[in-house]
């Protein structure tokens, strides 16, 4: 028995057939709006006259002139703009009318996390074309096969001997910590671009083109949400790409999100905002107080992701004004970047800055060092131990040394319980309440990152290698 709520999404992308609409909690059913409609296109050069009707032929003929003289003058500032490399996505915005639904489900389709009522973490991945660490993503999932968080490891409610033995059934095959969901561009064959285990997660996820510094990302990140809004085992939502790695095995990845109670998103006031990529056409649903810049790759609270599902005036502000657009307020281009500003922006106007950790790159480690719009790629020479051991895991902000690391990594370890066919629920009960304090013991400074990027395609074999190789000792094996 499924029960519906139904949440909305804005959506720039014209869908076939909307999604069915649930019932909200107390049989009220929710009807977002789909949209901002199309992107304003009016010319550069607009003069207002009187009409026809009241002006002679003279000065219809030096309106005509001024007409023509406004258009070359428009066509000559849209080709200097063109080489100065200021567009960099065109074609039309797509029409934004479509009503869409989610359902949540009252019950998660994962038995063994519903049976026991442990939260789960879906990973988002927002490709552009192959993921280049597949095989390192899925034998790092494998990392958390049959394990379940100790705390909730014991039933909370007595089970019968059957369905105690079914239960258990559920939990020792597979992973069950985390849930994965793959956005791939519109324009690309998924066939041709992923193998089957990850088109299969790409299955409910509506796709759009994406383009580099472009609104269709928060767009696409929106679709992302909400398919793995829909289970509401998910409780965490972290955003990934083609050229990340994980950094930490998947069990310290999990102690260090849910022993976190904030998003990794950075909606506090710093001194790199990027404050002229606002624009007063933003007003009054986007004011300059609580403009905010944060890295695109995030780690959301699931209230946090309810409030960006829901919201429609602040998505449609963006959708409009954060382009790429000659600014006549200032006389200038401007370059606004709605994923680097959407998120975080929103929730400063929802007042929940506190609820956000106060870090730029908050769950993902770059490196900025060599300057420009884009951080370092990583090429294979670059692939090794101490890198991740002494760079990525720790730098400024997360001043950890190895032993700590190691540490870290075995308290994680045991505060996880390996569910096996040969135990019984009255063990496990016993090893939960023994043990269940071990979930608290995993912590690091907020600084500290759980992934990197950017790891190119010519890294893939260095990176699987490394993170295989238990010598190292990079992940337990």
């Amino acid at each position: 028995m499924k029960r519906s709520i139904s949440l909305s999404c804005l959506s720039t992308t014209k869908v076939s057939s909307p999604q069915s609409l649930g019932d909200i909690e107390g049989g009220k059913t929710a009807l977002l709006p789909q949209g901002s409609g199309t992107h304003s296109k009016g010319k550069p050069f607009h003069r207002r006259h009187s009409s026809s009707s009241s002006i002679g032929w003279r000065d219809r003929q030096y309106y005509g002139q001024g007409r023509t003289r406004g258009e070359q003058w428009a066509r000559v500032i849209l080709i200097l703009c063109i080489l100065g490399g200021c567009l960099i996505f065109t074609g039309e915005q797509p029409e934004a009318d479509v009503i869409r639904s989610i359902q949540i489900m009252s019950l998660s389709e994962d038995g063994c996390a519903e049976g026991l009522g442990f939260p789960k973490i879906a990973l988002l991945f927002l490709l552009k074309g192959p993921l280049y660490h597949a095989r390192t993503w899925e034998r790092w999932l494998e990392g958390a096969s049959g394990m379940v968080p100790i705390e909730h490891a014991c039933p909370q409610q007595k089970k019968n001997g059957t369905v105690g033995v079914h239960l258990l059934d559920e939990c020792v095959v597979g992973q069950h910590v985390y849930n994965v969901h793959v956005h791939l561009s519109a324009e690309l064959d998924i066939v041709d671009v992923l193998d089957d285990t990850w088109r299969q997660y790409a299955e409910n996820v509506t796709r759009v083109v994406t383009k580099w510094g472009h609104h269709s990302l928060v767009e696409a990140t929106r679709n992302l949400l909400m398919a793995a809004f829909k289970d509401p085992a998910n409780q965490r939502f972290m955003l990934l790409s083609e050229s990340h790695i994980p950094i930490w095995d998947a069990l310290t990845v999990y102690r260090l999100n849910m022993n976190e109670q904030r998003s990794y998103i950075n909606s506090w006031w710093h001194d790199d905002m990027n404050e002229n990529r606002w624009t007063r056409k933003m007003e009054p649903v986007v004011p300059l107080h609580h403009w905010r810049k944060s890295q695109q790759w995030f780690s959301l609270i699931r209230s946090h992701v309810s409030i960006i599902l829901q919201d429609k005036k602040v998505y449609k502000a963006f959708h409009d004004h954060c382009v790429y657009e000659w600014d006549f307020d200032n006389m200038k281009h401007r370059k606004c970047f709605s994923d680097e500003h959407y998120f975080a922006t929103l929730l400063s106007i929802q007042g929940l800055e506190g609820e956000t950790v106060p870090f730029y790159a908050t769950n993902t480690m770059v490196d900025w060092s060599e300057g420009g719009a884009h951080p370092r790629s990583f090429r294979a020479e670059d692939v090794s131990a101490d890198r991740i051991k002494d760079r990525l895991r720790s730098h400024h902000d997360c001043p950890i040394t190895r032993e700590e690391q190691k540490t870290t990594q075995i308290r994680a370890k045991n505060s996880f319980l390996l569910f096996q066919k040969k135990l019984n629920f009255q063990d496990i009960c016993r090893q939960s309440r023994d043990h269940k304090d071990n979930a608290t013991h995993v912590k690091l400074p907020a600084g500290c990152a759980c992934f990197a990027r950017k790891f190119e395609q010519d890294t893939t074999d260095a990176i699987f290698r490394l993170l295989s190789d238990c010598d190292l000792n990079i992940f337990p094996c």
